[in-house]
């Protein structure tokens, strides 16, 4: 009986010597700032396929969730900007998203400020390309509604855009 206490003793100190001296990597550094910017392609009113462009700013809070700012143009020439939270329920690549901001009617429209307000809820994949937490991609589908007076016009979009983390 002693000699299997004595075993594991030995197996003990073994093990907190040899093992126990192991230096542990450091913990990953993460990247809180993300900025990215890519094209759009949406069904805006009466047009079946309106392409544009967006640039996105991102400041990551905690592990789970960013606020950040969107700006953003089509071809038929209706700018917007929005503020946005995300929720990244999954090792921060997977995506839920809700914003709120303005968006402006076309200048042929003689509007040029941006005078109504939109809802956005979006879903997307944030894909790291190459070294792990610099460069990535992002495919997402976003539904905007657009409110003009009472009816809401319902833009549905998709995002793709290449960003980088800093």
């Amino acid at each position: 009986m002693k000699k299997i206490f004595f075993c594991f003793f030995i197996f003990f100190l073994y093990s907190n010597v040899v093992y126990g001296q192991e230096e542990l990597s450091p913990p990953p550094v993460v990247k809180k700032n993300a900025i990215s910017g890519g094209v759009n392609i949406s069904r805006v009113f009466s047009f079946p396929v309106v392409p544009g462009l967006h640039l996105d700013y991102e400041r990551l809070l905690g592990n789970k969730f960013s606020v950040g700012l969107e700006i953003g143009v089509n071809w038929v020439t209706i700018p917007y900007i929005k503020i946005q939270g995300r929720f990244y329920p999954w090792a921060r690549m997977f995506f839920t998203g809700l914003g709120w901001g303005f968006w402006g009617l076309p200048l042929w429209k003689q509007v040029s400020v941006l005078n109504y307000q939109m809802t956005t809820l979006e879903f997307g994949w944030k894909i790291n390309i190459g070294k792990k937490g610099k460069w990535f991609f992002t495919p997402c589908a976003a539904v905007k509604l657009l409110y003009i007076e009472h009816p809401a016009f319902i833009n549905p979009q998709l995002n793709l855009s290449f960003g980088y983390k800093f």
